[in-house]
């Protein structure tokens, strides 16, 4: 009977507990829904406007990227200047392909997209060993069956980040998305500092966000 009582109040002090959903920091958090499942586990929740063109705009203005405040942030043991070089990344990773198609500007105005990028998390490698289980046997047949299923690499870094796509001139959101990246499971060349993981999915990232945006 106590154990049942004891049972019973702990659900009921979970139940008067506020469920605060993922990512509820971000400004597009009300909008967001959890995606397609198996169909994409590398962009787990996702918001698109209906009817949006997309070759009605030809500017972009990319805001400084932001570090997320919110609880479930996940940076694990990341030093302040870990944080730095991976905003870094972002930034640059984003503007270099986001030029690709549209004129960058400082300003919102007509035809314009205002893109904010926040980095949510990222996981480093862990030194010598991740680059180690792509080159021994046995961690070489694991990773090799990791890469064709898109999983993530053996001790090998990851990257999270969110994308909130707006109109510059009305501020009415278009697109929004979280991500999570990481490279390929064989790419020995992401292994071999602990950020490169996370620097080599920036990349990914900025080119990513253009196939969004069509």
């Amino acid at each position: 009977m106590l154990a049942v009582l004891a049972a019973t109040a702990a659900m009921a002090g979970c139940a008067s507990r506020a469920v605060v959903p993922p990512h509820a920091a971000l400004a597009s958090a009300a909008e967001l829904a959890p995606g397609d499942g198996l169909a994409d586990t590398r962009q787990p929740l996702s918001y698109r406007a209906p009817d949006t063109r997309w070759a009605d705009y030809s500017q972009v203005m990319l805001t400084p990227v932001a570090l997320y405040a919110g609880h479930d942030a996940g940076f694990h043991d990341a030093s302040d200047d870990d944080k730095r070089e991976v905003l870094a990344a972002l930034q640059s990773s984003f503007a270099a392909a986001l030029g690709r198609r549209y004129t960058l500007v400082a300003r919102p105005g007509p035809r314009t997209l205002a893109v904010r990028v926040t980095l949510t998390g990222f996981e480093k490698n862990t030194p010598v060993l991740a680059t180690l289980t792509k080159l021994l046997p046995l961690g070489l047949i694991r990773n090799t069956i990791k890469s064709a299923n898109n999983e993530q690499g053996t001790l090998s870094g990851s990257l999270s980040y969110a994308v909130e796509v707006y109109d510059a001139s009305t501020d009415r959101l278009l697109r929004a998305f979280v991500a999570r990246r990481y490279p390929n499971a064989m790419n020995v060349a992401a292994t071999l500092r602990t950020l490169d993981a996370a620097r080599s999915a920036a990349r990914d990232g900025g080119l990513a966000l253009l196939d969004e945006l069509r």
